[in-house]
């Protein structure tokens, strides 16, 4: 009796043959609805062209539930940050270890410092300073 072997190119040829001969077929075009450009959804990574006082006034404003009027800039920096906490770590919580390019900007509103920081299209109040 005589053994035949299996090659294991006639698996690698057959692959080849099979799926390489395929034919591609276009999507059909005409049936899809053309895009609507009024349905963009905003995004809070869309670009914002406020500048950082002014998210940072916004922020804060909007966390003390008083008009953006009642806000005011005392001071603003640029800073390079450590991480994606923005120099705030909260306990317990893993950042990006990348450095952030942003502002430190100090904020009064109610008798009260507020340290906002802002990154990107990154902004947190870091810090409430009584007086």
């Amino acid at each position: 009796m005589i053994k035949k072997k299996f090659h294991p190119s006639i698996l690698l040829v057959w692959g080849f043959l099979s799926f390489g001969c395929s034919a591609y077929v276009p999507p059909d075009t005409k049936s899809q609805a053309p895009i609507n450009q009024s349905n963009k959804i905003e995004t809070s990574q869309s670009r914002n062209t406020d500048s950082p006082e002014k998210r940072a006034r916004k922020l804060v404003a909007k966390n003390l539930k008083i008009k953006f009027e009642q806000t005011e800039v005392l001071s603003s920096k640029k800073m390079d940050f450590p991480d994606s906490s923005l120099g705030c770590p909260k306990p317990n919580t893993f950042y990006a270890q990348i450095i952030r390019y942003g502002h430190q900007i100090m904020i009064k509103a109610k008798n009260n410092k507020y340290d906002v920081r802002i990154a990107g299209t990154q902004s947190i109040i870091c810090d409430q300073i009584k007086g």
